[in-house]
């Protein structure tokens, strides 16, 4: 017996198979979910213009809103990171020394999170795991800031990553005096 879908026909017996594995194997679906949820929350991480990093910004931005030293505070904060990203235009030495050091951190944190691996498996400590995967983690944090930074790679993204920076501080600027008034 056969079914008509979007004018595909589609053996019944197949989506039964379908639905039985999937009824059947419901840790295998739940790690397929985590894990690709999982990689797409990196990707979006990896995109200098993702959703959670712009939600992110737009969060703190509220939040230094409501006092005024919390939105000088932000202001300044703003103001560092733009003159951080000035300086990667007018010398490239800046912008390889950040990636550098995010790819020396990232190694890092395989050794010892490799390290912290070695010894669980040879003391037979549990804890020893715990610490492992947390230096990973630390390493794809490391990965994802270098990725961020390499990503300016020409003038022409740091210019437009400095007016957002600017757009920014001016929005802010604007709310601290019309607090002030």
């Amino acid at each position: 017996m056969a079914e008509s879908v979007n004018s595909q026909v589609i053996p019944m017996d197949r989506l039964h198979r379908f639905w039985t594995y999937i009824t059947a194997h419901p840790s295998d679906i739940g790690w397929a979910a985590f894990f690709a949820l999982f990689f797409a929350l990196i990707l979006d991480l990896l995109d200098r213009q993702g959703r959670i990093r712009t939600g992110i910004r737009h969060l703190k931005n509220k939040l230094a809103e409501r006092s005024t030293a919390r939105l000088r505070k932000r202001i300044l904060q703003l103001e560092g990171e733009r003159n951080r990203y000035a300086e990667y235009i007018s010398s490239n030495k800046p912008l390889y020394l950040d990636t550098f050091r995010s790819v020396i951190g990232m190694l890092m944190g395989v050794v010892v999170g490799g390290g912290f691996a070695v010894l669980m498996d040879l003391l037979r400590i549990r804890f020893l795991g715990v610490l492992a995967v947390y230096f990973y983690v630390l390493a794809v944090i490391f990965g994802i800031q270098g990725f961020k930074i390499s990503s300016l790679d020409s003038n022409a993204k740091i210019t437009a990553t400095i007016m957002k920076l600017n757009e920014e501080i001016s929005d802010l600027k604007n709310k601290l005096e019309a607090t002030a008034k």
